[in-house]
């Protein structure tokens, strides 16, 4: 995830610095070509973001992560923050890692919460339910089942 974040500012720039070009090919040619580790990435990443204004880094899905792997996500985030204050971070996950992310990262964090409408979610069931490679195996009766458990259960995301 964070050498996806330094390629994808790497990408933007309109001429590849030579230090980070020789940081590539420095790591390319150890051992097993092994790649950037943390701190190599996060000192490029520093020198690459003071050449923008300000940037958004947006992640997705943070709840879908493993444990270890978000919190090393967000020390890594928080590191970032640090040594580039012009930097935003936009996250996106479940309300229960609200605490979470606010106690890993020591900048202010605003918390929004975007809730689907419940017609949406029928209509996303329904939709589903139809692409099925038999949309007559269900009768009536079980598909309203699984369209109330769904709409139930989706009112807690």
């Amino acid at each position: 995830m964070m050498g996806g974040i330094l390629k994808q500012l790497v990408a933007a720039l309109n001429k590849l610095p030579e230090e980070i070009s020789k940081a590539f090919q420095k790591s390319e040619e150890s051992i097993g070509g092994r790649g950037l580790r943390l701190p190599d990435i996060l000192k490029l990443l520093a020198q690459i973001l003071a050449s923008f204004r300000r940037t958004f880094i947006c992640i997705g899905g943070l709840d879908e992560y493993a444990v270890e792997r978000r919190l090393e996500l967000l020390r890594f985030l928080q590191q970032v923050l640090r040594v580039s204050p012009t930097t935003r971070l936009f996250l996106a996950g479940r309300p229960h890692l609200k605490e979470e992310v606010k106690k890993h990262l020591s900048e202010p964090v605003a918390h929004l919460v975007i809730k689907p409408h419940e017609s949406d979610i029928k209509k996303y069931i329904t939709m589903k339910m139809s692409e099925g490679p038999d949309p007559d195996a269900m009768d009536s009766k079980l598909e309203s089942e699984i369209m109330r458990s769904i709409s139930e259960n989706s009112s807690d995301m």
